[in-house]
C-alpha cells in the first residue's frame, strides 16, 4: 500500500465532510468521515503486515505502517466516540472534517524521511487540533484550553523551524539520510550549532510527547477540550512526537563521533523525571480527566525508558517501547472515552460525584477499571507485557548502561506508586457509598469502552503475535538505519 494513497484519502474525507457541513447533510454526513477512518485503518494495517511502496520523501516501512495504524485506529474510535458525545452539535460535521485533516498530518507524519515534509506533516496534525480544542464556543474552559494549546503548538512549531534551519544550514541537506551523513562530518567549528540544532529539534518533539518539562499545557488542555478530542491527543498525536524523535534523534543525530550527544543519558534522565513527577501530581486530583492527563505524561516515561536504552543493536529495546505505544494508545483511549461517557451521562468527570456510580454505570465503570489496572502494568492486561519487556531491556542494557538496571527499579516503583490512584478511582466506582442518583450510560459509548477493554485483554492474554511483530518492525528500521 502506497501511504500516498492514505493521506489522499483523508484529506479528500475532510474536505467531503466540510461541504456537508455547508450542505447541512446532518448526522448522515458523518458515513463519510467513518468510510475514511475506516480504510485508513484497514490499508494502514495491510501494509503493516504486507509490506508497501514508498513514494519521494515518504518511506513506505513497518515503523511508519506502526505509528499510522495506532493513529488512525485512535481516530476511528475518538470519531465513534464523538458520534455520542457531540449529538446534537449543529457544527459536529465540521469537527470530525478537522479530525480528518489531522489523522492525515498524523499518518504524513508516520512515513516522513525528510524534514520538510515532517514539518508540514506535524502542522498539518496540530492546527485542526487547536481548533478542535475550543470546540465549545460557550464554555470558557474549552476556549481556555484551545489558547493555550495553540500556545504551546507555536511554541513548538517555532523550535523545530529553527532547528530544522540550523539543521540545514550545516549539511545541505532535508534528507534524514543527508542530515545524518553531514553530522558524522563536521568540523569543530560547527558543533556549537549541531548541538544546538539537536536541541532544538528535542524540545519541539517534547512538546508533543508531552515529558516533563514540556508537560505544562496537559492537564489544563485535556480537561478543557472535548474529552474525546483528549482521547486522541493523548493516545495518538503524542505518538507523533515519538516517530518523529525516533527517525531524528535516535538515528539521524545517534551519538554521532563528533557530537558526542549522549542522547541515552538524556532520555534516561527525562524518564525517570517524567515517571516520578506525573505519578505524584496524579495521586493530588479530584478531576477524572486531570488524573488521566497526568497518568498519560507518566507513561509517557515508560516510552522514554524504552527509548534510553535502544541502541543500533537494541531491537527488543525499542520493539518494547512500540509495544508500550500500541498498548497505551488502547488503554490511554480507552480511559479518556470513559471519562466521556461519565460526563455525557451523569453530567460530571469529579471522582467524588462518581463515588458509587460503577452501578449506574457497569460497562463502563469495569471497562475503566480494565484500562486502569493495564496502565499499572498488572496482568493478565496488555499494559503489563510492555511495561515488562522495557524494565527487561533496561538490565539488560546494563552491560551498556551501568544505570540500566537502576532505571528498571525506578520504573518498577513508579508502576507501584501510580496503583495509589488508579486503585483509589476503582475503589470510588464500585466500593463508595453512590454520591447521587439518576443519569444514564450511553449505550455506543458503554460498547466501545467494552470492545477497547475486550482488545487490551486479547493483546495481554496472547501478547505473542504482537510482541513478534513489532520486533520484526523495531529489526528492520534499525536495520536499514532508519532512513
Amino acid at each position: 500500500m502506497n501511504p500516498l494513497y492514505i493521506i489522499a484519502v483523508l484529506l479528500v474525507a475532510s474536505l467531503a465532510t466540510v461541504l456537508l457541513q455547508l450542505l447541512g447533510a446532518g448526522r448522515r454526513g458523518a458515513a463519510v468521515p467513518l468510510l475514511g477512518l475506516t480504510f485508513a485503518v484497514g490499508a494502514t494495517l495491510q501494509g503493516l503486515l504486507g509490506g508497501g511502496s514508498g513514494v519521494g520523501p515518504l518511506a513506505a516501512d513497518g515503523l511508519g505502517f506502526f505509528f499510522a495504524l495506532v493513529g488512525s485506529f485512535v481516530g476511528l474510535s475518538a470519531l465513534v466516540a464523538s458520534l455520542e458525545y457531540l449529538r446534537g452539535d449543529e457544527n459536529e460535521l465540521l469537527f470530525y472534517s478537522l479530525l480528518l485533516a489531522s489523522v492525515g498530518g498524523l499518518v504524513a507524519l508516520s512515513f516522513a524521511r525528510d524534514l520538510l515534509t515532517l514539518f508540514v506533516s506535524w502542522e498539518l496534525m496540530g492546527i485542526p487540533t487547536f481548533a478542535m480544542a475550543a470546540f465549545n464556543k460557550k464554555s470558557e474552559a474549552s476556549l481556555e484550553a484551545g489558547l493555550k494549546y495553540f500556545f504551546v503548538g507555536a511554541l513548538s512549531t517555532g523550535l523545530l523551524a529553527y532547528g530544522i534551519s540550523l539543521a540545514y544550514l550545516l549539511t545541505g541537506s532535508l534528507d534524514l539520510a543527508g542530515v545524518a551523513a553531514g553530522f558524522s562530518s563536521l568540523s569543530a567549528q560547527q558543533l556549537p550549532l549541531a548541538a544546538a540544532a539537536a536541541g532544538l529539534l528535542a524540545a519541539g518533539f517534547g512538546f508533543k510527547m508531552a515529558f516533563v518539562p514540556f508537560h505544562i499545557w496537559i492537564p489544563d488542555a485535556y480537561q478543557g477540550a472535548p474529552t474525546t478530542l483528549s482521547a486522541y491527543l493523548s493516545a495518538a498525536t503524542k505518538k507523533a512526537g515519538f516517530v518523529a524523535a525516533i527517525r531524528v534523534l535516535l538515528i539521524s543525530l545517534a551519538l554521532q563521533p563528533l557530537l558526542r550527544l549522549g542522547w541515552a543519558e538524556l532520555f534516561a534522565a527525562l524518564s525517570l523525571l517524567t515517571m516520578t513527577f506525573a505519578n505524584l501530581a496524579a495521586l493530588t486530583q479530584r478531576s477524572l480527566t486531570r488524573l488521566l492527563a497526568y497518568s498519560s505524561i507518566a507513561q509517557a516515561g515508560y516510552i522514554l525508558l524504552g527509548l534510553a536504552v535502544t541502541g543500533p543493536a537494541s531491537a527488543f529495546a525499542l520493539s518494547s517501547a512500540l509495544f508500550h505505544v500500541l498498548n497505551h494508545a488502547i488503554l490511554s483511549g480507552l480511559s479518556f472515552i470513559a471519562a466521556a461517557s461519565y460526563l455525557k451521562g451523569l453530567g460530571t468527570d469529579d471522582l467524588d460525584a462518581l463515588a458509587g456510580s460503577g452501578a449506574r454505570t457497569p460497562w463502563t465503570s469495569v471497562s475503566l477499571a480494565i484500562a486502569l489496572l493495564g496502565l499499572a502494568g498488572l496482568p493478565p492486561i496488555n499494559g503489563f507485557w510492555s511495561k515488562l519487556f522495557i524494565f527487561s531491556a533496561s538490565v539488560q542494557a546494563g552491560g551498556v548502561y551501568w544505570w540500566g538496571p537502576y532505571l528498571a527499579l525506578a520504573g518498577f516503583l513508579n508502576s507501584a506508586l501510580s496503583l495509589g490512584y488508579y486503585g483509589w478511582v476503582i475503589r470510588r466506582l464500585f466500593f463508595d457509598e453512590p454520591a447521587g442518583e439518576g443519569g444514564n450510560e450511553p449505550r455506543l459509548l458503554a460498547l466501545l469502552c467494552a470492545a477497547l477493554a475486550a482488545l487490551a485483554l486479547l493483546i495481554g492474554l496472547l501478547p505473542g503475535p504482537f510482541a513478534r511483530l513489532l520486533y520484526d518492525v523495531a529489526s528492520s528500521f534499525l536495520a536499514s538505519g532508519g532512513t
